[in-house]
């Protein structure tokens, strides 16, 4: 008789198919992204890390939510099948099936109060799924699985595993090490009952004949019911703080540390003797004001009328009167949470205006402690709808209820400490109020009550006024029918004092209608213009009452009943803006007669951020680009009207001279702040709109003294004395000016007089080849410059270059050497590297700025001023930051972020397209270093070619070309030789380095197609040493097209491209007839103008050196200069008639 083993081993049950069940509906496009997969009935699940435990659904659940560690969960068991365990002798006794009892059990998840295997199953049901639970016989223990901090905790107890374990299991829970090992030893026995002969050492399973006999190891399969889930939360890392919700709250405000709160506490341990009376406290939440030490856990993570159950072990149940109330035991408490009173402090104004208004609150608020003298503390009263959040800006409007009296008032205070509210309406930002009193208001909520502690020092940070023309006045407006309200909101528990430290009544009104007021009370619509006028002083002495200069001791009690938006000066037209200009002036001018320039050069900045984005400001101000970061822009397809239209030259002048007193306005408020860089910015501007303003001159002179820039503070004072002769002021300035500058100059030859010192007799090492040198710094990576090639290698190169400003007897620079040869050997590729002896004579002269200190490197950019970097003597970071210094100033590669752009450069017919699709620097795939050499390209070239870069998507949404690149690939290179009709060719590369061979290979074929103009500045790439394919051709000769206009150089180019391709496929033949073809050689075409031109957009003539080749070539108008042997010779060709000269005989083309 063979026995046949049925295995249900743990490795290979975690093999599941990714296939979906037969019995399951789930879609085969299903994407895991979206929702999860519907279960259905049949679906079998693995619950078991190992494997082991299998799951089917009989019945699906409903909801989402699924038990989790601690739960309580309400379970119906009924055991199908119980096989023999260990314990009880394999082979000895058949299995034989369990009663089927079903049974009920409410029972908390993770304590061991369930038998394993349903424990591992409930993890994965939801509510009402019924399911058959089936595993090891060893799994009816009653224990809980290890799975989270467990695993992290008691590592000892975890089971081995044999081998790795799937991905898909790897995060179930897992069976404690000893009962999985009575599994795994059951399952050993059951496959070493099968190999063995006899039916003596067989396990039977009952109602199986005898012939066909199963052995398997000792099983538990179960039905499982889950009827419900109680949530139960671990609060604390400890594990001493439970909560079990109850009833949920609709509210969504939860208490934070500080705040005053309002809860009740029953004990549950007394309902079977007695009920246990509830207790209502009113406490400011913190971890020591509690009545139980735990309490405030539970509180912090509860919402405003919720109900929970909290389970304290004794270490969170201690309280102030009795340390050990359940030394061994849990405390379980009902606790529900009425209400919570916010309390927050308010700044006067944020830290940077403070640092600037008043350092010493600026030091005490930016410390974060609550005694700060320059914030208010704020206590709420009533909580506003909680989605009705404001956000005050200048400009807008508010109405507010305001209470008024003394900090010290108790519950028995006379009517003259509270005197009746008020409703106070005025414009935000316009100094009608004093500052911490909109500060007070900002941090409101529409239909909030909160009461503020205003310290004395808040009273003199930017105080009211000062008046000036169109200034919205402070209005009192009639309480009429919304007295009742403001009792509810503005009165606190009691009629007690007006900041209190215990509960906090909550008035229960309405939810806020439309009008943002609870229902049964209005607002008029035309309340901004209601109410008689008054001031803050008439007001406060009316709040206040005899107390008002007891500042010390004022109290604030607001609501914020309506609030209106700021004006947006985007959607002004010309009248409103000039009104609006107007008014802000005038606030201005009138806060800075007042010595209140802070706050002035924000009321002048508003001014001109009305009009900053028009035509007009920037037709009369071309140093600005007009743009305002956030403000509206205005739509490409919509018309931009002229700058002056409709406007007389009288007009323009005023507005001009209009907006430069606003920039000197801000000049000065700047200036008398001490910022110094944005008084001589706002100076600029006015200079650019004006370059004979004295006035504007004077100002710049005086921030350019004050920074320190002498040379430039000069030019500016000597030329607004020659525009004002007569004022004494500037005379004053150039004198005082001309005073620093000798004092500057002494101290600075007593500060480097020991810098230059002589060498020093010890060798330095030479960090070129290993070679000491003596008295002189070698260097094999960079090029010696002297005034003789500093001009032509240098300023006159389309490369970038890094020159060396360095000394050889300076200890610093030879310091500095290694640094900077293996920096210069290992961007030798990206960059051309030099160094210039300053000690040398003529030297400092080639330098762009005087050098105090060495080393220094200059950075030199076609087309950009100079850069510099200076060594700090950092030898160990000093390659680093010459690296940063390199990535931060190299050009880079423009690059289009919409793909509207890339359209409008891609339709332009100047130059040749070259377009580099993939990921920008600042994105980890592409770092600045690996991009150089491309960026190098770009630069070098874009004399002859239009180099751009973009995302894949915007390219190929601009280009139309469907731009899709290949999985794994990166990079492509679009690039367009000819005009807008011509072929489109694409690129694709998985490296930079297969962007920079394309790219080069399309330089190479598209100059060949251009006769370029020859300059200093450019020659040598198009046909000297450094031209591009210079490896692959053996000869290389350059065509030489004099007085050449644009279009006989296009046909010479046409008559040279067929030329070539005619000898390309004379030299297919030759190949194909087994001759050897000719050396490889290629023809560059220039052009070279003779005569010179006055206007800096035209060449320049050329000079000796050209004519001298030129009469060599007996002034031919074409001729040919093979550049390896410096021979010439004259050629004719069909586009240019009238040649002077034949080719020359050893010359063929």
């Amino acid at each position: 008789m063979t026995a046949e083993v049925e295995e249900k081993t743990l490795p290979d049950a975690g093999e599941e198919s990714d296939a979906p069940s037969v019995a399951t509906e789930v879609p085969p496009d299903w994407n895991s992204d979206d929702e999860p997969p519907k279960d259905h009935e049949g679906d079998e699940y693995t619950c078991s890390r190992d494997g082991s435990v299998k799951k089917t659904i009989c019945r699906v659940g409903r909801g989402l939510e699924r038990p989790g560690q601690y739960d309580l969960v309400r379970v119906r068991l009924r055991t199908l099948e119980l096989g023999a365990t260990l314990e009880e002798g394999l082979g000895e006794v058949p299995l034989a099936s369990a009663e089927q009892k079903e049974e009920e059990a409410e029972v908390a998840m993770g304590q061991g109060q369930l038998p394993l295997l349903v424990e591992f199953a409930l993890k994965s049901m939801r509510v009402g799924e019924v399911a058959e639970v089936r595993g090891p016989a060893a799994f009816a223990a009653k224990a809980s699985p290890l799975y989270g901090r467990s695993l992290r905790t008691k590592p000892g107890f975890l089971p081995k595993q044999d081998r790795q374990v799937p991905r898909k299991l790897r995060f179930l829970p897992v069976a404690p090490r000893s009962i999985a090992e009575q599994a795994k030893a059951a399952l050993l026995q059951a496959r070493a009952a099968a190999k063995a002969e006899g039916a003596g050492s067989q396990v039977l399973v009952a109602g199986q004949p005898k012939e066909a006999t199963v052995v398997r190891p000792p099983m538990y399969r179960v039905r499982v019911e889950l009827l419900g889930v109680d949530c139960v939360h671990l609060l604390t890392e400890d594990r001493s703080v439970f909560k079990r919700l109850v009833q949920a709250s609709r509210s969504r405000r939860a208490p934070r540390m500080g705040d005053v709160v309002t809860f009740s506490v029953r004990n549950r341990a007394l309902d079977d003797i007695e009920r246990s009376p509830e207790e209502k406290y009113s406490r400011t939440l913190s971890e020591d004001g509690m009545p139980f030490a735990g309490l405030s856990h539970v509180l912090r993570s509860m919402k405003e009328g919720e109900h929970c159950v909290a389970r304290l072990l004794a270490r969170a149940a201690a309280t102030e009167k009795e340390p050990n109330i359940i030394p061994d035991g849990v405390l379980e408490l009902d606790v529900v949470l009425h209400g919570c009173a916010r309390t927050d402090l308010v700044p006067v104004l944020p830290v940077s205006d403070m640092i600037e208004d008043d350092p010493a609150c600026a030091q005490t608020s930016t410390g974060g402690s609550s005694s700060s003298s320059c914030s208010l503390r704020k206590v709420e009263l009533h909580a506003g709808p909680e989605r009705n959040m404001t956000d005050l800006e200048d400009g807008g409007m508010v109405l507010i209820g305001i209470l008024a009296g003394s900090c010290t008032s108790g519950p028995h205070a006379s009517a003259e400490d509270f005197p009746v509210p008020m409703l106070l309406s005025w414009r935000v930002g316009e100094g009608a109020v004093p500052r911490f009193l909109e500060a007070a208001v900002a941090s409101m909520r529409l239909v909030e009550g909160a009461a503020f502690e205003v310290p004395a020092a808040a009273f003199a940070i930017r105080p009211t006024g000062p008046s000036y023309e169109g200034q919205t006045p402070l209005r009192r407006l009639p309480l009429g029918d919304l007295e009742p309200l403001l009792a509810s909101l503005l009165q606190g528990p009691g009629g007690g004092g007006l900041l209190p430290h215990v509960a906090i009544g909550h008035d229960e009104l309405e939810e806020p209608s439309i009008a943002l007021l609870p229902r049964g009370f209005t607002l008029s619509r035309q309340w901004e213009a209601e109410g008689e006028t008054t001031s803050w002083e008439a007001a406060s002495a009316a709040l206040w009452g005899p107390n008002s200069e007891r500042r010390g001791e004022l109290c604030l009690r607001l609501t914020l009943l309506a609030a209106t938006e700021a004006p947006d000066v985007c959607l002004m037209d010309d009248p409103e803006q000039l009104r609006f200009l107007d008014l802000e002036r005038a606030h201005g001018n009138a806060l800075a007669r007042d010595g209140r320039f802070q706050e002035a050069s924000v009321a002048y900045s508003r001014a001109l951020d009305v009009v900053r984005r028009t035509p007009l400001y920037k037709a009369l101000f071309p140093t600005q680009s007009g743009r305002m970061q956030g403000l509206y822009s205005r739509d490409a397809a919509e018309a931009e009207k002229p700058p002056f239209e409709g406007l007389t030259d009288e007009e323009v002048t005023a507005r001009r001279n209009g907006l430069i007193a606003l920039h000197l306005n801000l000049n000065l408020c700047a200036a008398k702040v001490g910022k110094q860089a944005a008084a001589r910015r706002h100076a600029d501007i006015a200079v650019g709109a004006d370059p004979e303003n004295a006035k504007a001159l004077f100002r710049r002179g005086q921030a350019a003294v004050c920074q320190g820039d002498y040379e430039d503070a000069l030019l500016d004072l000597q030329r607004s004395a020659e525009l004002m002769p007569q004022d004494r002021a500037i005379r004053s300035e150039i004198q005082s000016l001309q005073r620093r500058m000798r004092e500057h100059k002494q101290v600075e030859r007593h500060m480097f007089e020991k810098v230059f010192q002589e060498a020093s007799k010890v060798p330095c090492q030479a960090y070129d080849s290993g070679r000491r040198a003596k008295g002189a710094i070698e260097s094999m990576s960079s090029e010696e410059l002297t005034p003789e090639n500093f001009e032509s290698k240098v300023l006159r190169s389309n490369e970038v270059w890094f020159v060396q400003a360095y000394d050889p007897s300076d200890s610093k620079c030879k310091s500095f050497s290694a640094q900077w040869e293996d920096f210069a050997d290992s961007s030798k590729e990206v960059a051309k590297f030099g160094r210039v002896d300053v000690t040398q004579p003529g030297m400092k002269d080639l330098l762009p700025m005087r050098v105090p200190l060495l080393p220094v490197v200059f950075r030199y950019v076609r087309g950009q001023s100079p850069d510099y970097f200076m060594w700090n003597g950092d030898e160990d970071r000093g390659g680093k930051a010459l690296r940063r210094f390199m990535e931060s100033s190299y050009p880079t590669l423009s690059r289009f972020d919409a793909a509207s752009e890339v359209a409008s450069w891609w339709k332009a017919d100047d130059q040749p397209r070259i377009l580099v699709i993939g990921p920008s620097t600042t994105s980890h795939a592409a770092k600045p270093s690996d991009v150089m050499p491309v960026w190098r390209l770009s630069h070098v070239w874009a004399e002859f070619f239009s180099f751009s870069s973009a995302e894949k998507a915007v390219a190929a949404e601009a280009l139309g070309c469907g731009v899709d690149l290949s999985k794994g690939t990166m990079w492509a290179v679009v690039s367009r030789l000819g005009g807008p009709g011509s072929p489109v060719m694409t690129t694709e590369t998985k490296s930079i380095q297969g962007v920079l061979t394309a790219i080069e290979e399309i330089l190479a074929e598209g100059i060949r197609e251009q006769a370029p103009i020859a300059t200093l500045r450019n020659y040598e790439q198009l046909c000297g040493a450094t031209a591009l394919g210079g490896d692959h051709f053996k000869s290389r000769y350059c065509l030489v097209l004099v007085d050449s206009s644009s279009s006989d150089a296009a046909k010479s180019v046409a008559e040279l491209k067929a030329s070539r391709e005619a000898y390309s496929n004379e030299v297919q033949e030759m190949i194909n007839s087994g001759s050897d073809p000719e050396d490889p050689f290629s023809i560059q075409p220039v052009r070279v103008m003779t005569s010179g031109s006055r206007l800096p957009w035209n060449s320049a003539g050329a000079g000796n050196s050209f004519h001298a080749a030129w009469a060599e070539a007996s002034k031919a108008r074409a001729f040919v200069i093979e550049m390896e042997t410096r021979r010439i010779g004259g050629v004719k060709t069909p586009s240019l008639p009238g040649t002077r000269l034949e080719a020359s005989p050893d010359v063929a083309l």
